[in-house]
């Protein structure tokens, strides 16, 4: 029995993919993959040492034992360019180099970007039709992951700019007719304070209020709002801003509250926050993450009975970045 042996070798580096490594050798990734046994989704540790086989094409009679009987003739075959054609636009699912992926219970687009060297944006635009919320993924959804994410960000659409706000000037108001005395303006109610938008940037959504909003110069949401307002959804980015006027950047907290109707089936709950966050059905807490901590998702499947609950979120921020990401579906559509 003759042991095989490795024709080339690589040690990776730093940014190698498999893509990319496949071609500089002129050979393809899966097969690449395949003689390595391993996934091409699999992420390459740096220093992981390769087998690479012969490229297409190549001669690989030198590395057999010639027939002493028989004269070896030296012949060699040019070794042909593999040209890789540049995308030129986003695939569609199953289009193109790439792998089939179920998502799993307790997994996320930007977990699974991460781990299979894409980007959650490209994941998201390429899978648009089967991911309509990147926020809210369901275990065992079939997504499509590209063998080259990196070549694909140039063909994403643009986000859109902020809208322009566009201010009307009031009208003169008609003077009063000289024949009779001006009756006194009625005082006008104060205008409600306008509730900020999401940041057209950001890719999640949130269930749609009106929310009634109460911001506190705390972390335990007691004594008196420094403001109250409403709002559409809670779908907020703050960074290391202020969430509004007479609020302070960091140390502060908000209570959300809203009425919302359920159709007696069971709902995907989602949280995500930087720093604690909680949410109750009337009475019910279904998440509870009230603790200091960098961007992270929380989830939970819940049955409301059918009709009218009471939705109430509370969120505080300790320093530096602050989010708070809330919304719900059901879980069968």
């Amino acid at each position: 029995t003759v042991a095989a042996q490795c024709p080339r070798s690589y040690t990776t580096r730093a940014g190698d993919t498999w893509t990319s490594i496949a071609a500089a050798h002129r050979v393809n990734a899966g097969v690449l993959a395949l003689v390595n046994n391993k996934s091409r989704t699999q992420a390459l540790a740096v220093g992981t040492e390769l087998c690479v086989p012969p490229a297409a094409g190549t001669d690989t009679a030198s590395t057999r034992t010639p027939t002493p009987t028989t004269p070896a003739v030296a012949t060699k075959t040019p070794t042909p360019v593999v040209v890789v054609a540049k995308p030129t636009a986003l695939p569609e699912p199953g289009e193109g180099e790439g792998e089939w992926y179920i998502i799993r219970p307790s997994e996320y687009i930007a977990f699974i970007a991460v781990r299979n060297q894409c980007t959650p944006r490209v994941l998201s635009e390429v899978n648009k039709n089967k991911i309509p919320n990147p926020s809210l993924v369901h275990p065992g959804t079939r997504i499509w992951i590209p063998a080259d994410c990196d070549s694909l960000r140039e063909f994403l659409p643009a986000r859109p700019a902020p809208r322009p706000v566009v201010s009307t000037p009031a009208a003169p108001a008609a003077p009063a007719a000289p024949s009779a005395p001006a009756a006194p303006a009625a005082p006008s109610a104060p205008a409600a304070p306008a509730a900020p938008s999401a940041p057209a940037s950001f890719a999640y959504r949130g269930a749609q209020g009106p929310w009634n909003a109460r911001y506190f110069n705390n972390r335990d949401v007691q004594g008196n709002a420094a403001v109250s307002r409403q709002e559409p959804q809670i779908v907020f980015r703050w960074g290391g801003n202020s969430p509004a006027s007479g609020v302070r950047a960091d140390g502060f907290s908000v209570q959300w509250t809203g009425t919302f109707h359920f159709t007696g089936q069971e709902y995907r709950f989602v949280a995500l926050a930087d720093d604690g966050i909680r949410v109750w059905v009337g009475n019910t807490l279904i998440i509870n993450g009230w603790q200091d901590q960098s961007l992270t998702m929380y989830f939970r499947d819940y049955t409301p009975r059918y009709g009218n609950h009471t939705i109430r979120v509370e969120y505080y921020d300790d320093r530096s970045d602050a989010t708070a990401i809330v919304n719900w579906a059901p879980t069968r559509r």
